[in-house]
């Protein structure tokens, strides 16, 4: 067994280049709708499926498929891998609860813009906007059990103060809508910097692009 691995928990770092730019993304969600991926279902797919599953996934290296059963935040276990398709290099992680798994994360350069996510996705619900030092952006849909977001680390001055259809998202997340308030309480929605109560402090129904003042007073302190 593997030592367990700190999660990112979906910081969001994306990032080196400041330019915005558009490619095709690694990560393939055409084969079962989300929040499914690749025939793994959050709340259905259970952690010895999985693990018979990812060996077979196209750009994942086999060698970094890791699996712990230590305890974390309240959730049983642990798989991650690394998803190379030669140009990026993309974190996966996944918590099991009860031998299935709750909670998925992407964490990468995706090549996915926000409007490209929302395209496959569906219109987002809910934004949760955290402020430490940087803003950490998670747009979501708890009731279908996805989230995709950025962080403006290493970003322009403007992903600061507006939010934009062509900007990139640093991560995915998918997961099972009946673990969501296990998820928050983790904080797994925040970067790791607040529970559950303080996330949803921050937390606000999504108006679409455009000033975050504007669109999300009480955004920054």
């Amino acid at each position: 067994m593997k030592p367990i691995k700190v999660l990112c928990m979906l910081t969001f770092m994306a990032a080196g280049c400041q330019a915005i730019f558009h490619r095709t993304s690694s990560l393939d969600f055409s084969v079962c709708p989300p929040p499914c991926w690749q025939n793994i279902t959050p709340g259905l797919t259970s952690e010895e499926k999985m693990l018979e599953i990812l060996p077979t996934i196209k750009y994942i290296e086999p060698d970094s498929i890791y699996f712990t059963d230590l305890p974390w935040q309240g959730f049983d276990s642990q798989v991650g891998c690394a998803i190379d398709d030669g140009r990026d290099i993309i974190s996966f992680q996944a918590l099991f609860l009860d031998d299935r798994v709750a909670w998925m994360a992407f964490d990468g350069e995706t090549g996915m813009t926000i409007d490209q996510a929302i395209q496959i996705f569906g219109e987002p619900e809910f934004i949760t906007i955290v402020h430490f030092n940087d803003l950490f952006v998670y747009i979501s849909n708890p009731d279908k059990g996805i989230a995709f977001g950025y962080s403006t680390i290493g970003k322009p001055d403007t992903w600061l103060l507006e939010i934009q259809p062509e900007m990139e998202i640093g991560g995915v997340i998918l997961f099972d809508p009946n673990a969501y308030q296990q998820i928050l309480e983790a904080g797994l929605m925040s970067s790791g910097v607040y529970d559950a109560e303080q996330t949803l402090q921050v937390t606000y129904p999504w108006k679409g692009f455009g000033d975050i003042n504007t669109l999300y007073p009480g955004a920054f302190p």
